[in-house]
């Protein structure tokens, strides 16, 4: 028997597929590219403190007393032909001041605040996007008698991730509203890569699994070699143990053949 040697579990899986109901292919799961996400939260604009022109001459009132977002929300309640304060309510509102603040929060801010806004709505996009495909899966291969996904380790990795989403989703809304505000993002690359391998061990299986579907009489055939193979290994010593007692017997019997012969001759 020339068939490789192999070992009891491999033997004892495969026979699980070979010799019990006859197999049917597995759909393979889909892969998850997670590259835009990663690329969102590695983004330079998260640690950048968004405030307006410096060298205008509201800008150093604002700066000392650190009210660079708050002003900021406030231009929105200011009213266009109205000289009225929304802060204090007062006529303090004047052409000068509103020019001062124009340009203070000037076209850099404005496109800084506009990609964090941007940035924010696509990393939630993607984001919720990606834990639905993850749902999706869970929800199938709990169902899946034939899974071949790690899916205990994966639904644990699965409520990690959404819980790290929800923080970095927190941390982005308030940039958002606070553009001075730095922040930095819990990395997700860790949980992603660790799922995205048991999506790519899974489909290993899954591969193996249907190719023994697409060649199962010829893999048939060869595992029984295997397992021939694997009891003769297993039983080596035994078969020359007895083939030694069979010859010594043999021997024994011509010996006594050759006496008995030579008695009645």
């Amino acid at each position: 028997n020339t068939s490789d040697l192999r070992e009891f579990d491999y033997l004892t899986k495969k026979a699980e597929t070979i010799f019990g109901d006859t197999p049917e292919k597995i759909t393979e799961l889909t892969e998850i590219d997670f590259n835009e996400i990663q690329d969102i939260e590695s983004l330079d604009i998260w640690q950048k403190k968004i405030i307006g022109k410096g060298d205008v001459e509201i800008a150093k009132l604002i700066q000392r007393l650190n009210i660079n977002d708050w002003v900021n929300e406030g231009r929105n309640y200011i009213e266009e032909e109205s000289e009225v304060c929304p802060f204090c309510q007062e006529k303090t509102i004047t052409d000068n001041f509103k020019k001062q603040l124009e340009e203070y929060f000037d076209q850099t801010f404005l496109t800084d605040t506009k990609e964090v806004k941007e940035q924010y709505e696509k990393y939630s996009r993607n984001f919720e996007n990606l834990i639905n495909q993850f749902n999706s899966i869970e929800t199938n291969e709990k169902s899946n008698k034939k899974s071949k996904l790690q899916i205990e380790k994966f639904s644990a990795l699965l409520k990690t991730l959404n819980n790290q989403f929800l923080v970095n989703k927190e941390l982005i809304n308030n940039k958002t509203k606070e553009p001075s505000r730095e922040i930095n993002l819990k990395p997700t690359k860790p949980q992603l890569e660790e799922i995205s391998k048991l999506i790519s061990d899974a489909n290993k299986l899954i591969k193996e699994h249907n190719q023994i579907v697409d060649n199962f009489s010829t893999e048939k055939t060869d595992l029984i070699k295997k397992i021939w193979r694997f009891l003769i290994e297993e039983n080596k010593d035994q078969l020359e143990n007895y083939d030694k007692k069979a010859i010594g017997l043999e021997k024994g019997i011509s010996k006594l053949n050759e006496d008995v012969e030579d008695l009645l001759g």
